[in-house]
């Protein structure tokens, strides 16, 4: 009946990028608001440092409470 290919275009697209906290009103005097941006990532390697901008901009990004050992 069925020979397991699939034909044709997805059965959904995305129409727009997906927003984290979309609905959520910032308070614009926290870390990551107007007023204070998010610092700068300094002093990890190049992937580290790219998984971490990633993190950031979807709204998953947690900082560490102590510093990790590498």
């Amino acid at each position: 009946m069925s020979t397991g290919k699939k034909t044709g275009p997805p059965k959904h697209q995305n129409k727009i990028a997906w927003k984290p906290n979309a609905g959520v009103k910032i308070n614009e005097t926290e870390v990551g608001g107007r007023f204070r941006p998010l610092s700068e990532i300094t002093g990890v390697c190049p992937r580290c440092k790219e998984q971490i901008d990633w993190k950031r901009r979807y709204g998953k990004y947690k900082p560490l409470q102590e510093p990790a050992k590498w």
